[in-house]
């Protein structure tokens, strides 16, 4: 009788063990699906938010040449590297015959 008794309370114990772990085992596959949603949700925002920066980037890039473009009565003479970048972003690159962008020369007297 001790016997029998001691063998239920053992199968009993197997089977809410069996239960629980079953519960957990649901529960992480759970959260592994979430991750993986919250992960693409993410790549996709990702994408977008790169898109907005740049689009941001590109305005502000616009506020200052159009500042340094609008002060009145003052010259600016920017040469090197830093000359040629600014001419390329004022003045667009006209397509050659064979549809190379055409050279900005870094002395805007010479010509290309």
């Amino acid at each position: 009788v001790e016997c029998d008794k001691m063998k239920i309370d053992a199968e009993q114990q197997a089977r809410v063990s069996i239960k629980d772990n079953e519960a957990k085992l649901k529960v992480s596959e759970s959260n592994a699906e979430a991750m993986l949603a919250r992960a693409e949700a993410e790549e996709k925002g990702a994408q977008a938010l790169e898109e907005k920066r740049r689009y941001e980037l590109e305005w502000a890039r616009i506020g200052v040449l159009q500042k340094m473009a609008g002060q009145s009565g003052r010259r600016l003479f920017i040469s090197g590297d830093k000359g040629r970048d600014i001419m390329r972003d004022l003045v667009p690159q006209a397509q050659s015959e064979k549809g190379k962008l055409a050279k900005v020369s870094s002395n805007p007297y010479r010509g290309p």
